[in-house]
């Protein structure tokens, strides 16, 4: 018979639920759609993150900006075969990051992810990592990391995405 997950959770051994925590600070199935504009120029993404210590309930907000084939680079026109996204995400004023395409790929590199201090070693920053990356699924897009990185981020890179390309989960 089936049982609740409150019930399983109470049945699981302490690694197990650390596994859990680690595999998916995403609340399951909560990434939403809030706003497409019909251009399809601009579109709004939530999901839901439960912080480990506090169990509060959080949105994690996702903003993503689509440029189509065009611009200027040093006076000069580019031409581009697919267009070109901005993607901003935040967990309040806890947790931030932004990204963006890089000439004619279908990767969208991480520009700078930030958490603030008292916030780190909680899953805020692989929580918008792992929304991100689900966001830019939906655009035919993979997440890669930046170039410049602190020590933390190389560290979880290095775990959670060792062949560059931060995984959908």
């Amino acid at each position: 018979e089936g049982r609740s997950a409150q019930a399983v959770e109470l049945l699981m051994n302490p690694f197990d639920q650390a596994w859990a925590l680690l595999k998916a600070p995403m609340i399951p199935d909560s990434l939403r759609r809030v706003t497409s504009e019909p251009s399809g120029e601009h579109d709004t993404w939530a999901a839901d993150f439960q912080d480990p210590v506090t169990n509060e309930i959080l949105q994690t907000d996702i903003d993503v900006r689509r440029r189509e084939n065009g611009g200027t680079y040093f006076g000069k026109p580019l031409k581009r075969t697919r267009p070109r996204l901005n993607i901003a995400g935040n967990i309040s004023d806890r947790n931030r990051m932004n990204a963006r395409t890089l000439g004619d790929r279908n990767t969208t590199s991480v520009m700078n992810a930030r958490t603030e201090q008292p916030y780190r070693q909680r899953g805020y920053a692989k929580n918008l990592y792992d929304t991100m990356a689900e966001v830019l699924s939906n655009y035919d897009q993979t997440l890669t990391p930046d170039n410049d990185q602190s020590p933390e981020a190389q560290s979880m890179w290095q775990k959670y995405a060792p062949e560059g390309v931060w995984p959908v989960r």
